[in-house]
């Protein structure tokens, strides 16, 4: 049974995408996949960490949509008067209401809400764009699912707001063509008045109506960019925040990352990276992303865009080193190249080694440290493909709840994984969501508490017939506390090898 729906989720639903006849899940702030290897747990992270990429685009250049239809005409005179008209009656007339009194609302004009379903119907091809690129598939018919009589594959957006309808997209894919089959919006086309005159500081009425005139062009660029980012972006939340993938087998990564790029980045498509002159195979766009992050990792641009709260989620960082890594992760750049080398100080220690001398377990750890210390900010998505590798069950262990702690603080995780000991933590930490803070401050897995709501784990299943593997959410068992896997069955027949073995072994010396 599925869990009610909370107002920030975001439900995903594919056919015959991959190796995945069917799955529907909801983007909760902590979404977990578990289960078999080639299932398709990859291939749906990496299908919305794609979609991430589409719509934080489409978002952003949103704000900027009408500048451009202004600046180059698209919008009449008597399209121009009308917004002036608007804004003059409908937003600078009126007077601004007590903050503790309710928001007021105006609906917004029909050819505005015209103008803003074009956009995205116009941007919809960028969506497959982005699926290739990230899986590295250069033809589109490798996306469908390989079996028999599957000609199209299907991907459905939809997210449902308790006072304004529901937004629904679905596309299909066949053969190689993309398109668009489904397309609702949101019923409510409304905004709030002070929202909007706060956003704009605009507090005086628009006299002048010549189209050619650059203050008219300004202010009504201005007005349409701030309703179109303030009516689009709520749509497709959590999307429309950035998100970092951090790939398998991250410790081979940070042990070879200068190699790599060297040698490969090069050919990474739209990865925005410099080319070389090697002729090599070209990179997925995850991992060409992620080799890119890290190469920007310490870059002075992001660091002044996220200073505001950059310490927010640097404290995490600080307890990830802590708790786990035993050490300082650190970035010394080339003074030739401005390359960054990727260090490792031990606690105690007074000088830092090379990160390529550090345990895999510090290997596979330090991205996610660096990333938090200097990109990641609230309201954005790590998506991490088996956090357990390298780790001893206890860091694992510890590791989940670092990964909680920071659900807490605003950051959405997805994570792929096949360890039970992530998910009893896990489970641990959804059950102490029913205990008060003096409660769990005495069990050592129960001081991050998260609640049901806020936590799906979704199992992949193989079929064989039709061959493929389907979805299913697993709700937490009441009697065992724990999340059902078939691990038990693996757990079982070991020991039941272990006793024919010793049967055997007593028989022989009898």
């Amino acid at each position: 049974m599925r869990n009610a729906l909370s107002s920030e989720n975001l439900t995903l639903k594919v056919d015959d995408f991959g190796p995945i006849i069917e799955a529907e899940i909801d983007l909760r702030p902590l979404t977990v996949f578990a289960g078999p290897s080639n299932t398709g747990k990859s291939w749906l992270a990496i299908l919305i960490y794609a979609l991430h990429r589409h719509f934080e685009g489409l978002c952003d250049t949103g704000t900027g949509f009408f500048i451009e239809k202004l600046t180059k005409g698209y919008l009449s005179e008597k399209e121009i008067s009308s917004i002036i008209d608007w804004a003059n009656y409908e937003i600078l007339s009126k007077k601004k209401i007590s903050a503790k009194r309710a928001e007021q609302r105006i609906d917004l004009p029909d050819f505005i809400m015209r103008n803003i379903h074009k956009y995205i119907d116009e941007s919809h091809e960028n969506i497959i764009h982005q699926i290739c690129r990230a899986l590295g598939v250069d033809n589109r018919k490798d996306l469908l699912r390989n079996a028999t009589r599957c000609d199209q594959a299907s991907i459905s957006i939809i997210k449902t707001f308790r006072d304004r309808g529901s937004l629904h997209q679905c596309s299909i894919l066949r053969g190689d063509e993309f398109t668009k089959e489904t397309i609702e919006f949101p019923d409510t086309s409304s905004i709030d008045i002070n929202a909007l005159k706060s956003t704009l500081g605009i507090d005086r009425m628009i006299v002048n109506r010549d189209p050619d005139d650059f203050d008219v062009l300004w202010k009504c660029s201005e007005l349409l960019s701030t309703i179109a980012s303030q009516y689009i972006f709520p749509w497709f939340e959590p999307l429309n925040e950035s998100a970092y993938y951090f790939p398998a087998d991250r410790a081979g990564v940070m042990h070879t990352h200068r190699t790599i790029v060297s040698a490969i980045v090069g050919n990474a498509a739209s990865a925005g990276l410099r080319p070389t002159t090697v002729s090599t195979t070209q990179l997925s766009g995850v991992m060409a992303d992620f080799l890119q992050s890290l190469i920007n990792i310490d870059s002075n641009l992001h660091r002044n865009k996220a200073s505001c709260i950059r310490h927010t989620m640097e404290n995490h960082s600080i307890e990830i080193e802590k708790n786990i890594v035993g050490g300082k992760i650190g970035i010394q750049r080339s003074a030739l190249i401005d390359y960054p080398e990727f260090t490792y100080q031990p606690k105690g220690w007074k000088t830092p080694i090379s990160l390529n001398n550090a345990s895999s377990m510090v290997s596979e750890i330090a991205p996610i440290v660096l990333f938090l210390r200097n990109k990641v900010m609230q309201g954005n998505t790590l998506i991490i493909e088996e956090p357990e590798a390298h780790l001893h069950p206890k860091m694992q262990v510890e590791f989940t709840q670092q990964l909680a702690a920071l659900v807490q603080s605003g950051v959405r995780v997805i994570l792929t994984t096949h360890s039970d000991w992530v998910l009893q933590t896990l489970a641990n930490i959804v059950r102490a969501s029913g205990l008060d803070d003096e409660e769990r401050s005495h069990i050592s897995t129960a001081k991050v508490a998260l609640n049901p709501d806020q936590v799906g784990v979704w199992l992949f299943k193989s079929k064989k017939s039709p061959k493929g593997s389907v979805v299913d959410e697993m709700v937490l068992d009441r009697e065992s506390g724990l999340y059902e896997l078939d691990y038990d069955v693996v757990s079982e027949s070991l020991y039941l090898d272990n006793a024919l073995i010793s049967n055997g072994i007593h028989r022989s010396s009898v």
